[in-house]
């Protein structure tokens, strides 16, 4: 699991310091703004040095570098089990399936992350386009409550529209910042320094912070009160099911809108019908009373659904008795 995966590296990188060791560090990164950020990401396994150990945080990152990264980080996944088959031909130029950055690639696209068109995955990716799809991984990982307010950038005409949201979320969560001129700088390619500070920024904060929880559905609400049945001898083999409830007026209606056959169990979805709205109708409460017919060999249950989407005036009354007779036996054949 990502969550807490921070606290155990920083506890072995304080020792680490303490001993005066620095085996997560890269030579090149000494100096850099984000050499705390990198060594971390290292220790995680999510950032790793060239051929020679170097991190060369000053060059720029590519698409497929920018994807990767953020997909490793943020532990993003295809979710459906596609990893590795990222199509031949994709929003991007040149191929995908085989690459190195393949699997990244699935999980980002079934992740939600927008692929920008007319781009090569080799070629170096902005700083405005690395915002965007970080921010969409962090959404990937839940719904999370940000200040609603809006940052004043300098440059801000030369932001793209569809990157602006995401610009303005990092910069509010303080995983990204404007220079010391209050300038973004979007267009200009980002560095592989400024990326794995920006991405250990959002690690952090997936893991640190709360998403909104899913809203429960609120149950529908059926006028229909006490609603039960009772159950007679029809005929050889077939019962008559009454079933009743109570009203707030008479215009509205009870009907059987289908009956779902499990093993032994019919299940009956009892659906009120709705009232004329062109009507008015007294206010007293009303018996209500549908009848349906269902082979003996089943005991009976009862569903009570939503009101009816479409307005209908009164008790449409029971359903055709020899249609009720025929479904429940062609069931139980």
């Amino acid at each position: 699991m990502q969550k807490k995966r921070l606290a155990g590296v920083l506890v072995s990188a304080l020792l680490l310091l303490a001993l005066g060791q620095s085996a997560f560090a890269f030579p090149d990164t000494a100096n850099d703004p984000n050499a705390e950020q990198i060594k971390k990401l290292e220790a995680l396994g999510i950032v790793k040095g060239g051929n020679d150990g170097s991190f060369r945080p000053g060059a720029a990152l590519s698409y497929a570098e920018g994807l990767t990264l953020i997909v490793r980080g943020l532990e993003l996944t295809t979710g459906d089990g596609a990893a590795g088959q990222a199509p031949a031909s994709n929003a991007m130029n040149g191929p995908a399936s085989g690459a190195w950055y393949a699997d990244a690639l699935a999980a980002a696209q079934a992740s939600g992350i927008d692929l920008p068109e007319e781009v090569g995955f080799g070629e170096a990716m902005t700083r405005e386009a690395f915002a965007h799809a970080l921010f969409q991984g962090i959404a990937a990982k839940g719904d999370y409550a940000f200040i609603e307010m809006w940052v004043m950038i300098e440059d801000e005409a030369q932001i793209d529209s569809a990157y602006m949201n995401s610009i303005q979320k990092l910069i509010l969560a303080k995983i990204a910042a404007l220079d010391e001129n209050g300038a973004f700088h979007p267009t200009a390619s980002i560095t592989r320094s400024e990326a794995a500070g920006w991405l250990f920024g959002a690690v952090s904060f997936v893991e640190e912070v709360e998403p909104i929880p899913p809203l429960e559905p609120e149950p529908a609400n059926s006028p229909l009160q006490d609603i039960s049945f009772a159950i007679s001898e029809a005929g050889a083999g077939v019962n008559q099911v009454v079933v009743s409830a109570t009203a707030p007026h008479p215009g509205y209606g009870m009907r059987i809108a289908g009956i779902d056959f499990h093993d032994d169990t019919a299940v009956l979805r009892v659906e009120v019908t709705l009232p004329d709205p062109d009507r008015m109708y007294p206010q007293v409460i009303t018996e209500l009373e549908t009848v349906t017919y269902v082979d003996s060999d089943y005991s009976i249950e009862l569903e009570a659904l939503a009101p009816a989407a479409q307005s209908q005036a009164g008790n449409p009354g029971p359903p055709d008795a020899d249609a009720a007779i025929a479904s429940s036996t062609a069931a139980v054949e």
